[in-house]
């Protein structure tokens, strides 16, 4: 399964610590090429919590 930058910044959202739930709130506060921006500035967080995402799909 591929896990979308939107998902990703779900989980960040839902189940991260203050600056996870921040990042999220600017990803989605932003338009598309300031997404892009944030997702390459923090490549780390959005590859563990598509992971994250991913687990907890496989779990529902």
């Amino acid at each position: 399964m591929s896990t979308t930058p939107t998902q990703a910044a779900s989980a960040m959202k839902q189940y991260g610590g203050s600056f996870a739930r921040a990042l999220a709130e600017a990803w989605f506060a932003a338009d598309t090429v300031n997404q892009q921006r944030i997702e390459q500035a923090f490549p780390d967080f959005f590859l563990r919590y598509a992971a994250l995402s991913e687990t907890v799909a496989e779990g529902a």
